[in-house]
This record gives structure tokens, sequence and C-alpha cells, in this order.
């Protein structure tokens, strides 16, 4: 498993702990290691690690998308899936894209706890919005 996703789908509520994702490698894949939680719904993604990980190539390496929708038209909801104490580390390789991090998360339930230790993605910048992210150790790209 690289993606924890679709989590409060339909406004329902969902509860994700201790998962720990340890070794990858990653090649021209959309996404790379996923946090996916639905507009409205609720609950908590908490205590999460990805580490020892390679990206070749990956459109989004490192994504949490907290405002996922997939519908026609969506407009933003009171409540979210709260995610807490995610840890990236020893995650290196090259993006694909523009954004090798992104950070996507919720307004009122903005990501807390969120951690990159030596994290090293070649090719992109990082996007974060409404996110408590710590360094440790050599981060690049860094949010501003």
């Amino acid at each position: 498993m690289r993606s924890i996703g679709s989590l409060g789908d339909d406004n329902s509520k969902a509860y994700v702990s201790g998962i720990n994702v340890d070794g990858a490698k990653l090649s021209e894949t959309v996404n790379g290691v996923r946090t996916k939680t639905y507009q409205g719904g609720s609950g908590t993604a908490k205590n999460i690690k990805f580490e020892n990980i390679r990206t070749d190539n990956v459109k989004n390496p490192i994504i949490i998308d907290q405002n996922y929708c997939d519908k026609d038209k969506c407009e933003q909801q009171e409540s979210a899936v709260q995610v807490n104490n995610v840890v990236y580390r020893n995650i290196s390789g090259t993006s694909a894209t523009d954004v090798a991090i992104m950070f996507n998360c919720s307004e009122k339930y903005p990501c807390q706890g969120i951690v990159l230790e030596n994290v090293n993605i070649k090719g992109g910048t990082a996007s974060c919005k409404n996110v408590n992210v710590k360094d440790q150790g050599t981060v690049s790209p860094q949010c501003p």
C-alpha cells in the first residue's frame, strides 16, 4: 500500500491509524505516497509513516489532498477528515511535474504534525496549504 484514500466519501466517517509503509520503489506512477480525503467527511487519519521510498519520474511523489472532490462541481464543505502525525522519512527520487510535494489541507481542519525527514525529491517545488510541517535532516524541496 502506498496510498491511503477515499476517506470521508459521501460525508462518511473514517478512522485510520497506525499505518507504516516501509520500503518501495515507485516508477512513472501518477501518485507516490498519498493520503486522500473527501471534503465533507469526518474522522481522523493519524499516526502514519511512509519511509525508505524511492520515486522515479512520479507525478505526485508526496501528496496529502484533504479537499478531494471527484464531482463536476464542488462547494467548500464545513467538515473534513483530520490528518495528524504523518511522517515521511528517507524518501528520494524525481518528480515528473513542477510540484514534488503537495499538502492541500482544509482551512478549518488543517493537517497537523506532518514531518519531512531526509526527503530529497528533484525536479519540483513544494505547495503547502493549511499545514503544520516540521523538517528534520535534509529536506528538499521545502514548504515556503
